[in-house]
């Protein structure tokens, strides 16, 4: 979906939900906004036609009167207003396939873990179809605990990014459930390159979703450059797997492989050499190279036999190597049930 494969929006909705015009998302009115709503359908709509899914951040920070609470009083589906609220979203939304809702940001100082059961399964009671729900822990550990009937665990608390090590921890902390930094890790936070190799790093991590892209003041702007946006994109396409094992001891950089050892991921930046060990191999596996910072072009360096192997790229930059066929099959988690189209609501890296 568009120039960097992306396929996702995000929005901010906030006091919208009951006034289109609000200044700064403020809660100012207890009545939804029909309006919004139409627009809302129409954003949801248009973008699952094109592919894509809506992230919702559903409330946000109370001390800007962002919250709920500053429009119904309270929280936690405890209010008439709130309640009102809701059955609108479960009516007018849950029917659409192709969303996804976050209760908001900076909710940890007014939100309790009562208030978000309230709000979950009040919201849940009244939407016809399924869709994921979740709310962002700011706690400096990798484990989440702030709401644990979350259909994802976010986490915050990363706000110019996230290291290996803490990729790998949050991952590792459940791997029976989907994990998210719900940062907004805009180009005012990490610029175009970190963004990309940060996008790497969370697959070979283990798989962490995030909120990306470009800053801009009434929609976000293109990247400068979306080449290597969309080179990651094609280049998972058809080598997610759900059985990979982090392994980097197989490689001077990040290595990954499949438990079977027939398929091998590793990358690299600014490298001017990749070692990749592929001595676990059951049969003759195809390697394959691409330059991650470029459009996508694979460098076919030939089937490898089980055995250790040294790369010398022809110019240093940021490498990814794959060895193995996948067999043209993405192996996904376990997945919600499905909307009345058929299609199944996923968080992708």
């Amino acid at each position: 979906m568009g120039t960097e494969g992306f396929n996702g929006i995000f929005f901010f909705v906030g006091g919208r939900w009951v006034d289109l015009n609000s200044s700064g998302a403020v809660f100012t009115n207890n009545d939804p906004d029909l309006e919004m709503f139409q627009i809302l359908e129409n954003l949801i709509t248009k973008t699952h036609a094109a592919g894509g899914v809506v992230h919702f951040w559903y409330s946000g920070d109370c001390s800007r009167n962002q919250c709920v609470q500053a429009g119904f009083g309270t929280n936690g589906a405890r209010s008439d207003g709130e309640k009102r609220l809701l059955r609108y979203i479960g009516a007018r939304l849950s029917p659409l396939p192709g969303w996804i809702m976050g209760y908001g940001y900076d909710i940890v100082e007014d939100t309790t873990t009562t208030d978000l059961r309230g709000w979950g399964n009040y919201l849940r009671s009244k939407m016809g179809w399924n869709h994921l729900l979740s709310a962002r822990d700011q706690s400096s550990s990798y484990g989440y605990s702030f709401w644990p009937e979350a259909d994802w665990y976010s986490k915050g608390n990363f706000f110019n990014g996230a290291t290996y090590t803490d990729v790998a921890g949050v991952f590792d902390s459940d791997t029976s459930t989907p994990h998210s930094f719900d940062e907004r890790w805009w180009t005012s936070r990490i610029n175009e390159n970190d963004q990309r190799r940060l996008m790497w790093t969370t697959m070979m991590a283990g798989g962490v979703s995030a909120i990306w892209g470009s800053s801009g003041t009434a929609k976000a702007d293109p990247y400068v450059d979306p080449n290597g946006f969309k080179t990651y994109f094609t280049f998972w396409e058809d080598r997610t797997m759900n059985d990979f094992v982090r392994d980097n001891s197989l490689s001077n950089g990040y290595a990954i492989r499949s438990s079977n050892s027939s398929n091998f991921i590793f990358y690299a930046t600014d490298t001017t050499s990749i070692a990749y060990n592929i001595s676990g191999a059951p049969q003759n596996l195809p390697v394959i190279a691409i330059d991650t910072k470029k459009s996508y072009s694979e460098i076919n360096l030939g089937t490898k036999p089980a055995g250790s192997y040294t790369w010398i790229p022809p110019y240093i930059s940021d490498w990814a190597i794959s060895a193995g066929g996948f067999d043209g099959v993405v192996i996904a988690p376990p997945t919600p049930p499905k909307t009345p189209s058929g299609e199944t609501l996923l968080i992708t890296p």
